[in-house]
């Protein structure tokens, strides 16, 4: 039976950012680059390339007119008509799988990025301990870091309810590597809520000044951070891996 993922909820106070995969053939203006392959040929996309854009597989109308498709531009409309060419019952099938597994790479993705913001937030909640340690006067405030924690639990919810839609169109697809990934990332957001809080109530209580690691907020803090980076590195690492084998079956395909 196939996992769904369940959403979080982010809680006022307590509950209080993106590092795209390697491109294997460069970038265009900051977005990887795909190649684009019809019966293992490539396809000639114009000036602008095929590539990853916002976590979607995006290609040119070019590519669209080089695979035989009648493209028409309305300057009036603004607008273009495509005819695809009628495929037969097996091009439409590989056409399905094909779909399949962009959208899986495109899932993948978007949990690597999500990873990536986890990670980031242990650098956030150590700069509001420096900032907070030496009395600096624009140090990060605790809205400041429940805040950022938030966007990155908004971000977790969007994930998980692409990833719930999908699972009726991929199947066949096996998701329980991406169901995995993404349950960590769930987990490094329990164990950085946890953080924020520890840190908070290291920072209004008496231990505020008490920098000799005997605080029992603060080793809180610590421990939760760390448990939260960890937890969102597998997780980046084990998408990272997924991302590139869907890209590689994007990109070989015959």
């Amino acid at each position: 039976m196939k996992k769904k993922i369940i959403l979080l909820v982010a809680a006022l106070m307590i509950f209080a950012t993106g590092v795209s995969a390697s491109s294997l053939n460069g970038d265009f203006k900051g977005n990887p680059i795909v190649k684009l392959k019809s019966n293992g040929a490539i396809v000639d996309t114009g000036e602008v390339p095929a590539m990853i854009y916002d976590g979607n597989t995006v290609v040119p109308i070019a590519a669209l007119r080089n695979l035989g498709a009648s493209v028409t531009w309305d300057p009036n409309t603004y607008s273009v008509d495509v005819k695809i060419p009628i495929l037969s019952n097996s091009d439409n099938l590989d056409m399905l799988v094909y779909k399949k597994i962009i959208k899986t790479a495109n899932l993948y993705k978007l949990n690597q990025d999500l990873s990536q913001r986890l990670k980031d937030h242990s650098q956030t909640l150590s700069l509001y301990f420096n900032g907070n340690s030496d009395g600096y006067s624009g140090a990060y405030t605790n809205n400041d870091i429940i805040k950022a924690l938030s966007d990155i639990i908004d971000n977790y919810n969007y994930l998980s309810n692409k990833f719930n839609e999908s699972l009726k169109d991929l199947g066949g697809i096996d998701l329980n590597d991406l169901s995995n990934n993404i349950a960590m990332n769930y987990n490094s957001i329990e164990n950085y809520k946890k953080a924020n809080k520890s840190i908070m109530d290291w920072k209004n209580s008496r231990e505020y000044r008490d920098l000799s690691g005997t605080s029992s907020n603060f080793k809180d803090y610590q421990s939760y951070s760390s448990s939260g980076f960890t937890i969102a590195n597998q997780s980046w690492l084990s998408s990272s891996n997924g991302y590139d084998k869907y890209i590689l079956m994007i990109i070989n395909k015959p």
